[in-house]
């Protein structure tokens, strides 16, 4: 009754208010219809949010580490902290990358780190450079030697783990778990001692700064990868998307080309620990090689007497009919290399300029004068690397 009373009042009902509106709304001319329901399968997931520290070792007026003398060096990076600078840009650019990811850099002693709470923290540093070792390593505050972790399973544990994997595969550097080169410095790292206990975090050598320095150098953007890539893996992040890792410089697998490849002074480095490694260089006939060793020492034989890549110090030839060097009239140690699946023997050390025939067109591949049987017995360490010229 009351709605009806309003009408004495000089003003419609509520109720045929409410008939106009709809009629109207309904002669408007607008056919849309309305949006339909989400369908809860589709619906899409918002960005994780992520907080990520990552610090450039060294830096404000601390060099750090020499580089490896008569290294050949690239312009702005002379010592440990612009190398430690540039891969550290790189990380945090990759991760910038991922939706959601807030990264923060910070340079040397950065008071910031202090007290700082995020989701993963990495410290980037280098070895200083000593011939003849090759790896890197990995470690959280408080970590044991030889593995970096404390046996807890905890967060930092679980970061240290996930670089350690990520990085070697992106890098194809091994893995360095001599004890001795785990320091008190590195295993209570200050950054990491500063930075709130509840942020998970680690400290990676990247390698030594001198049989490392060519991929530390040159192929910066996979270093970039391995940390980046151990970070996102620890986060456990199954949408977040990373750029591909770059080829490696030289690729790894090329086509032979029809032509000779003229190449000038590529970097290649060759691992005592493994057999023949592709270089991704194909040679044809009429191809006019250089091969020059540049630096690098490998296989400490006897304990503390490390080799180049022509066998020196006091080279020495294995005759015996038990020996399993491919090439049985060379120095053991020595660097050597072949043309193709099948091609004759280079005998190079440390420097072969040579003119390839017919019969050695093909992938180059290099490797060390020692047996196949051996490697996975004795694990030689260390690495040499030379420059690859085609003309």
């Amino acid at each position: 009754m009351k709605l009806y009373s309003s009408r004495r009042n000089g003003r419609l009902p509520t109720i045929a208010l409410l008939s106009i509106f709809l009629f109207v709304a309904s002669c408007d001319g607008n056919t849309t219809s309305p949006a339909p329901p989400p369908n809860p399968g589709t619906t899409l997931t918002p960005p994780v949010q992520r907080v990520i520290g990552i610090q450039a070792g060294h830096g404000n007026g601390d060099s750090g580490a020499s580089l490896c003398s008569g290294a050949n060096k690239i312009p702005g990076i002379d010592n440990e902290a612009d190398l430690n600078l540039a891969i550290a840009n790189k990380v945090v650019e990759l991760l910038r990358s991922v939706n959601g990811y807030t990264v923060h850099l910070y340079v040397g002693k950065d008071s910031r780190m202090k007290g700082l709470k995020a989701d993963a923290f990495v410290a980037v540093h280098a070895d200083q450079g000593k011939p003849g070792i090759s790896g890197y390593k990995v470690s959280r505050f408080g970590g044991q030697k030889g593995s970096g972790l404390d046996g807890s399973g905890d967060a930092s544990d679980r970061l240290v783990q996930a670089i350690w994997d990520e990085y070697g595969s992106a890098t194809g550097l091994i893995k360095d778990t001599s004890p001795g080169h785990f320091t008190d410095d590195m295993l209570y790292y200050y950054a990491l001692g500063w930075i709130d206990t509840s942020t998970p975090g680690a400290i990676i050598e990247m390698g030594w700064l001198c049989d490392d320095l060519p991929i530390l150098l040159y192929e910066q953007e996979r270093v970039a990868h391995g940390i980046a890539r151990g970070i996102v893996k620890f986060l456990g992040d199954s949408t977040a998307q990373l750029p591909p890792i770059p080829t490696r410089l030289p690729p790894t697998q090329s086509p032979v080309p029809s032509v000779t490849q003229e190449i000038s002074g590529v970097l290649f480095t060759i691992n005592a620990n493994r057999g023949w490694q592709d270089t991704g260089i194909s040679i044809v006939r009429g191809s006019q090689v250089s091969i020059e060793y540049v630096s690098g020492l490998w296989f400490e034989d006897p304990p503390g007497q490390w080799h180049d890549a022509s066998g020196e110090p006091n080279p020495w030839i294995c005759t015996a009919p038990t020996c399993h060097e491919p090439s049985h009239d060379f120095p053991k140690y020595a660097l050597i290399g072949k043309i193709g699946e099948g091609g004759a023997l280079l005998k190079i050390g440390n420097g072969l300029d040579f003119v390839a025939e017919a019969e050695t067109t093909g992938i180059l591949y290099l490797r060390p004068n020692y047996g196949d049987v051996d490697i996975p017995i004795h694990n030689p360490q260390g690495a040499v690397t030379v420059t690859i010229t085609i003309r």
